[in-house]
């Protein structure tokens, strides 16, 4: 499944050796109807990209109109509920059904009920970024503000860090400091493999300082984070054996990601300290997204991975070397739109078939 704008699509192998990807399914949206009241408060959900989502078994499909709000549509493309809780880049899915969305406060603030004088060294208004628990039917049962999470575990070293020197005495100059990027819980099915840590932890990326750590959302307290091999990075995921993936987007100063080699996957072991740059290799074709990018780790091994801002999905075998790719069709001689995600599900193009409104012949499939 891939996401973009304005639509969200099934993609399948066609078959033969080119690895051509044919189209199963498409949920069409239109963006100027998902939260027609909210357009005054983080901007016009007509002109926001869709940026995170989550297919279920059904065909439902849960996703963000960026820093608007979550919304879950059926099959048919028919909106099932919405929540304007300034939602953004990710939704993942918790055991219990339960889902982890990231987003952030309706307005800029300077306090919140953990610290109501204001956050030590920050004067100016920010957006506060947020961890939103929702429930199936789109509920908003818990909220966790990430500040307070840094502050209360002597972690708001790391925001002084990312904004020196250009700080200098004052307090950094912006209303995005942290850029929440993502929220990723620990299943029990490999729970067991991650030593420091228990089933439903929640992994958790901030962009703008280069940061990723793992908490109970239970009791606020952080277990491990990391820092030193990433700049900007997106998605880290549980892969097993202990191992944490991550998107590391790399970004340098140039166009392409020259300076640096490209954008990669770096996997960090926390009980070990240990660090592997998974992708890519000598044999690997570049890749780069200075913003935004996704990955996934695949059954038999291979990756893939969302080149968003080249509008490029592409898998890789585990020694780089790329198996197939597609790129999204330009919309003029020299642009195309993002991709934000790309995910491979276990679906069979008779369970299509079986949804709701599917182009896909159940006869042909059985």
């Amino acid at each position: 499944m891939v996401s973009g704008d304005p639509y969200l699509s099934d993609l399948r192998p066609s078959g033969g050796p080119d690895y051509g990807l044919d189209r199963g399914h498409d949920w069409r949206v239109d963006r100027e109807e998902l939260f027609p009241d909210s357009i005054d408060l983080r901007g016009d959900p007509a002109q926001e990209t869709l940026h995170g989502s989550h297919l279920l078994p059904n065909g439902d499909v849960l996703f963000n109109s960026s820093y608007i709000g979550t919304v879950r549509i059926n099959a048919c493309s028919e909106v099932l509920w919405q929540l304007p809780k300034g939602n953004h880049h990710s939704v993942s899915r918790a055991e219990d059904g339960t889902f982890w969305v990231s987003g952030a406060s309706d307005e800029l603030r300077t306090t919140s009920e953990q610290y109501p004088d204001g956050f030590p060294g920050l004067d100016d208004p920010l957006w506060l970024h947020q961890i939103h628990h929702v429930s199936a039917d789109g509920k908003l049962l818990e909220r966790i503000n990430v500040l307070d999470v840094l502050y209360a575990n002597d972690l708001q070293r790391y925001v002084v860090k990312a904004y020196q020197p250009q700080a200098g005495k004052e307090a950094p100059r912006t209303t995005d400091l942290l850029h929440l990027n993502d929220v990723e819980p620990l299943h029990s099915s490999m729970a067991d493999e991650y030593p420091l840590f228990e089933a439903g932890d929640l992994a958790v990326s901030l962009r703008k300082i280069d940061f990723v750590f793992v908490f109970d959302p239970d009791t606020g307290t952080v277990k491990w984070h990391t820092s030193d091999p990433l700049i900007m990075q997106h998605d880290p995921d549980f892969i097993g054996d202990g191992w944490v993936g991550i998107f590391d987007n790399n970004k340098d100063f140039m166009d392409r990601g020259q300076m640096l080699g490209g954008s990669r996957i770096v996997a960090v072991q926390p009980h070990t300290d240990s660090v592997e740059v998974r992708f890519p290799t000598r044999r690997s074709d570049p890749l780069y997204t200075k913003a935004q990018g996704k990955w996934q780790q695949l059954p038999n091994g291979n990756m893939l991975l969302a080149e968003s801002k080249a509008g490029r999905v592409v898998e890789v075998a585990p020694d780089g070397r790329t198996v197939w790719e597609w790129v999204i069709d330009p919309y003029s001689e020299s642009k195309v739109s993002r991709v934000m995600t790309a995910v491979r599900h276990d679906l069979t193009a008779a369970d299509v078939a079986d949804w709701p409104c599917s182009a896909v012949d159940s006869e042909t499939t059985r």
